[in-house]
């Protein structure tokens, strides 16, 4: 029951962001706004934790590097902040396809995302811990980047200087 509620809610959530960002202009600045990027998705991080038990900071920080705060194209067209590899309808000008993943809306980049994650070895074993460095360092094991002591760094860095918590 619980977790439908979480279903619902998310849905209700994604049609008010879908109407909200439909409602505003939008703004192109040289600079990438990472704290407003954040406060635009804690909630849905935060719900989210809840279902899987995954840390909010481990989300959103993966979400942040990953998209570059969602302004990176794959985030931009394909509606993709992690960087999950799949299908997709997009061609470029050049008429080459991207081999990332494609999604309707950006929520359920953040559910495939989290639903990826919940189907490794390790997810027993951390699910509803709070300690985000074992959660980065096992996504990270798990083959998640293709360079992971990178990754996992980069992500830990935005942890701490976003003082994300979990």
């Amino acid at each position: 029951m619980k977790k439908v509620f979480y279903v619902f809610l998310l849905a209700a959530l994604s049609v008010f962001k879908t109407s909200v960002a439909e409602s505003r202009s939008v703004e192109v600045h040289p600079h990438i706004d990472v704290d407003a990027y954040i406060r635009d998705h804690m909630v849905t991080a935060s719900i989210l934790s809840a279902i899987y038990g995954i840390p909010k900071s481990v989300i959103l920080a993966v979400a942040v590097v990953e998209s570059s705060a969602g302004n990176c194209p794959t985030a931009r067209v394909l509606n993709n902040h992690f960087g999950i590899v799949g299908d997709n309808n997009y061609r470029t000008a050049a008429g080459s396809k991207s081999r990332y993943k494609q999604y309707g809306v950006e929520l359920f980049s953040y559910i495939d995302f989290c639903a990826y994650v919940s189907e490794k070895r390790f997810y027993p074993r951390l699910k509803n811990k709070k300690d985000a460095a074992r959660w980065v360092h096992a996504i990270s094991l798990s083959g998640y980047s293709e360079v992971p002591d990178v990754w996992e760094s980069r992500i830990m860095q935005i942890i701490r200087t976003y003082k994300l918590r979990s």
